[in-house]
């Protein structure tokens, strides 16, 4: 395990150590495990956990699997003799041989192990009666189960759950059986019951779907060839083939990185300047998509899973996508724009979470030091949402007097970008600041810093000057988390 350990402890009064640790990210299985029959078995096992048979008219045999350079190759043939029928629903008539395999270990998502992301690359066969699927099934108990990839004797790949009622979709996959192509899912835990799903063809988020039966189901990993049945008859009397390589199987290890300020799970995120909430532009999906705000509607575009990872820090997902929030390009600098990137638990998509006096939050990210905010503290819908140092609690100062013509110049430094600020003037430095004139308003710019030329009333024999802010903090830094 590549665990992280937090960088404190304390010491219990039996004299015994408890330390925190923080959450990593573990690869249970890669490419490589393809790479020899014996890292291959070292990973895997043939047929399926339960035996040789299952739903459709091909019994599992070891020598149908071959593994060489990277690449397990499935083939199915006819038989030459009678076999019976399968043993599994609806006990068809056993036809082809074939082959399958399954992980040795097993996927369980809870909170010990609350992310998981399950990519590979296939060549399937797309003719009738041909039934390629990868896929997880409940190891105790169906359902569960999740297809990330299922062609049934069509060039559509489904992908689908079931925890007692189906939800799926099927995208059109033209070089299916041609082409290599990566098929991905991205599970996130919601909370106590729910599991989001996250299903990515090549890259492009496919489809997001919830599931109520997934916790604490230990489940098996499987990669299916099987025949006819759901895909069709007859299947084709000449030998096809699945090809498979590159299969990664990642998890997020939170074992004993603790409890965090808030609960893991499903929030909006609402902009403590405007109200308005944390949005993903146009509802796009895809990595580097930027982050906005936008009045609250209750898309999943604007509901985000909190993951906590030790050491106060969370991971912060989108629901609709499945993809980490992160500054763009993993920038350290003032101004980078936040946006969506595939989890990988580095520092720069992870969020220091703190609270302030009034119920709101600051989300610092632990890459840059900085802090997520509406950009210039706009009020706008669709102000982008960038990092920035976090607004200075020390006063502007005025650096520059000096006259120009009829003109007074004023300039200075520290203050809030984007934050406006006005200047007052009054001969009488005694009155209240309600008697007192405005002259201008002004935003201090992306720096802080800031100048104005203001008229000299020159028939006036002493003028008094003050710098007034509309805001005494960075509330355009300020989130207030609320459950979506």
């Amino acid at each position: 395990m590549n665990e992280r350990i937090a960088a404190f402890a304390f010491f219990l009064g039996c004299g015994l150590t408890l330390t925190v640790r923080a959450a990593s990210w573990q690869t249970v299985v890669d490419g490589t495990s393809f790479n020899s029959v014996s890292a291959f078995t070292g990973s895997w096992s043939y047929n399926y956990p339960w035996g040789t048979d299952h739903n459709g008219s091909a019994r599992m045999n070891a020598t149908n699997v071959t593994v060489s350079g990277g690449v397990v190759t499935l083939s199915s043939w006819l038989t030459n003799s009678y076999e019976g029928t399968s043993s599994a629903s609806p006990y068809l008539t056993i036809r082809y041989n074939s082959g399958t395999f399954y992980l040795n270990t097993q996927i369980t998502i809870n909170q010990n192990y609350p992310v998981w992301d399950i990519s590979g690359q296939f060549k399937v066969p797309t003719q009738t009666g041909c039934w390629p699927a990868f896929w997880m099934t409940g190891a105790n108990s169906w359902p569960p189960e999740s297809d990330f990839m299922e062609f049934k004797g069509v060039n559509g790949c489904s992908q689908n759950t079931y925890d007692g009622s189906w939800q799926g979709v099927t995208t059109t996959v033209p070089t299916a059986n041609s082409a290599w192509h990566t098929y991905r899912l991205v599970a996130c835990l919601e909370n106590s019951t729910n599991v989001d799903f996250h299903y990515y063809i090549d890259g492009v988020m496919e489809t997001e779907q919830t599931s109520y039966t997934f916790v604490n189901s230990p489940c098996w990993l499987i990669i299916d060839f099987q025949m006819e049945n759901s895909s069709g008859t007859p299947g084709p009397s000449y030998t096809t083939y699945t090809y498979v390589t590159n299969i990664v199987v990642k998890r997020l290890n939170a074992v004993g990185s603790g409890n965090g300020i808030i609960t893991n799970g499903a929030y909006k995120i609402l902009s403590g300047s405007t109200g308005d909430a944390l949005d993903v532009g146009n509802q796009d999906t895809a990595n580097n998509s930027t982050l906005d705000q936008w009045p609250y509607n209750a898309g999943l575009n604007q509901q985000y899973i909190l993951t906590y990872l030790g050491n106060s820090r969370y991971a912060i997902m989108g629901r609709q996508s499945g993809r980490a929030l992160q500054p763009t390009g993993g920038a350290a600098t003032n101004g980078a724009i936040v946006c969506l990137m595939d989890f990988s638990n580095v520092n720069n998509q992870e969020w220091l979470l703190a609270t302030n006096p009034d119920g709101n939050y600051t989300l610092m990210n632990a890459g840059s030091g900085k802090l997520m905010e509406v950009a210039n503290n706009s009020t706008a819908n669709f102000a982008q949402v960038n990092q920035w140092a976090a607004g200075s609690s020390t006063l502007p100062s005025i650096n520059s007097i000096s006259a120009t013509g009829t003109n007074l110049v004023l300039s200075g430094s520290n203050g809030i970008p984007g934050v406006t600020y006005t200047w007052l003037t009054s001969t009488d430095a005694t009155l209240p600041l309600t008697d007192w004139m405005t002259m201008t308003n002004v935003v201090f710019d992306p720096n802080g810093n800031f100048a104005s030329s203001n008229g000299l009333a020159l028939e006036m024999p002493q003028q008094f000057y003050l710098l007034q802010m509309e805001t005494n903090g960075a509330v355009n830094q300020e989130w207030l988390l609320q459950s979506p």
